[in-house]
């Protein structure tokens, strides 16, 4: 899972605006995607 949370720590959070709410929907559901993929791993 290093390769999912590496990406995930270098994305910048806060005072981006140029991330817009589509954009972060998305991101969401992948980062929820992945950790249920990391618990059936388990």
């Amino acid at each position: 899972m290093a390769a999912v949370k590496v990406p995930l720590l270098k994305l910048p959070w806060r005072g981006e605006s140029h991330i817009n709410a589509n954009t972060k929907r998305k991101y969401y559901r992948y980062i929820a995607f992945s950790r249920a993929l990391s618990i059936a791993n388990q």
